[in-house]
């Protein structure tokens, strides 16, 4: 019992090379099985492809599986690595649909909304990195409030006011990113309900098909939630610049919408008939071109995008000995727990629900804010300043007669004033001062 406890005390040095152990079991059995489908049916196109996209599969599999195991195994920042991790699987995630959607058209609607479903879950992933980041060091919605106005890019600035910079700015971001999160797997449902009914009609531009309008309203809600994560990336580049968010954004921002409108792409040039001499896929129906061009192409750019999610997403920065050990299931349990969306979720709508009915959700910082605005923004009159003044005057020629010199004397101020005192006893202030705080690099220890 006690060496189980020790063996499992060390999973470090073990876990790594067991799991690549067993991909490479897995590879010499797969591989075989994989030619001898190949050579049985070496005529036919489909085949041929699969077996391409199959190669182009099992070489991006090491990669993204070495990034993860080490993220794994250098668990110290849980809140910033749950989300990178969940990242990282997405080229994983995206090269196995496609692969298993060559080997099988029938299920390809199936494979492909799961993609999209799990890029979704990606955006929102990222858009959480991101503000968890800025949370360990600084007051997001204050750090916001001394921004500048962040304005709507053309032509959206004609159709929406510029959002406040601090809380609204900050939820109205989070709300952009999450509706992508919540729609599709809303599409997803509609598109196996149209399937079954056969009016999907997938690669099909002719607006009697559902895949017409599904991919418009998937098109505007995908875009609206890169947007929205553009917008946020933009206000807070500053205090984000320490982790180097250019590399990490393009590389999340590339997969979804270079996969996206290279479907859209693919399926234009299946129907206007550019696609005839294609020699990859043995059928030559609309939706059958359109599919299987896009899984190959994805097969190979997963590769590219496994090389490129290791160097932006990095475990090295995370890495520190000195931190407590985290137990053997427990960074693999966080990887899959997903309590935090759910509650992400509930507290949104809690958010989308106050909005409607005309209020605004609680917030002590938000309270905070109005009560300094109204404080700063009061204006009072000519009348108002002579009869403080000259109450202020008598006041200090009260308190510096020789009977009070004494004993300290309250300074008397007017009835509306505010009291030194009742300042002193409260939190509000007119404003609240940024202290400057120590410099936090990104790779330093920390722990919460």
């Amino acid at each position: 019992m006690s060496d189980a406890r020790v063996v499992c005390a060390k999973w470090r040095s073990w876990i790594e090379p067991l799991i690549l152990s067993l991909y490479i079991i897995l590879l010499l059995v797969a591989l075989p099985m994989c030619v001898l489908v190949f050579k049985s049916e070496e005529t036919n196109l489909r085949t041929r492809t699969w077996f391409i996209g199959g190669i182009l599969f099992f070489l991006s599999v090491p990669v993204s599986l070495h990034t993860i195991i080490q993220h794994l195994i250098h668990y110290t920042k849980p809140n910033l690595q749950r989300h990178i991790i969940r990242i990282l699987w997405m080229p994983l995630i995206y090269a196995a649909s496609a692969w298993f959607s060559l080997r099988f058209p029938n299920g390809a609607i199936y494979f492909d909304t799961f993609r999209e479903c799990y890029e979704a879950y990606v955006i929102y992933n990222f858009m959480r990195f991101l503000l968890n980041f800025l949370s360990d060091r600084c007051d997001i919605i204050y750090a916001l409030e001394l921004k500048p106005q962040q304005l709507h890019v053309f032509p959206i600035r004609w159709i929406l006011p510029s959002w406040d910079m601090g809380y609204d700015f900050l939820v109205y971001c989070k709300l952009g990113v999450l509706q992508y999160t919540v729609i599709m797997p809303v599409i997803t449902a509609i598109a196996f309900i149209c399937e079954a009914l056969g009016v999907y009609n997938e690669g099909t531009f002719d607006f009697k098909s559902a895949w017409s309008y599904l991919v418009i309203f998937a098109n505007m809600s995908q875009i609206w939630a890169m947007y929205c994560l553009i917008l946020f990336y933009q206000a807070c580049k500053e205090e984000l610049a320490p982790m180097r968010p250019l590399s990490k954004f393009l590389c999340v921002k590339l997969i979804v919408f270079a996969s996206f409108w290279q479907s859209i792409a693919i399926a234009i040039t299946v129907n206007i008939g550019l696609a005839r001499g294609q020699k990859a896929i043995p059928e030559q129906d609309i939706k059958s071109v359109s599919t299987g061009l896009q899984d190959i192409l994805i097969c190979g750019e997963m590769v590219v995008a496994s090389i490129a999610h290791h160097f932006a997403f990095s475990y090295v920065p995370f890495i520190d000995l000195a931190a407590p050990q985290v137990p053997c299931c427990h960074s693999f349990w966080t990887m899959l727990d997903v309590r935090d969306v759910t509650s992400d979720m509930a507290e949104q709508a809690k958010v989308v629900g106050s909005h409607i009915r005309g209020g605004r959700p609680p917030s002590s910082m938000h309270r905070r804010n109005d009560e300094r605005s109204r404080l700063m923004d009061e204006s009072p009159s000519q009348d108002d300043y002579q009869s403080r003044s000259n109450s202020v005057a008598s006041s200090i020629q009260e308190f510096l007669t020789p009977a009070n010199l004494s004993r300290p004397a309250p300074l008397a101020l007017p009835p509306d004033a505010i009291s030194s005192e009742a300042l002193l006893d409260s939190d509000e202030t007119f404003y609240d001062a940024p202290s400057p705080g120590p410099t936090i690099e990104f790779h330093t220890p920390h722990s919460r």
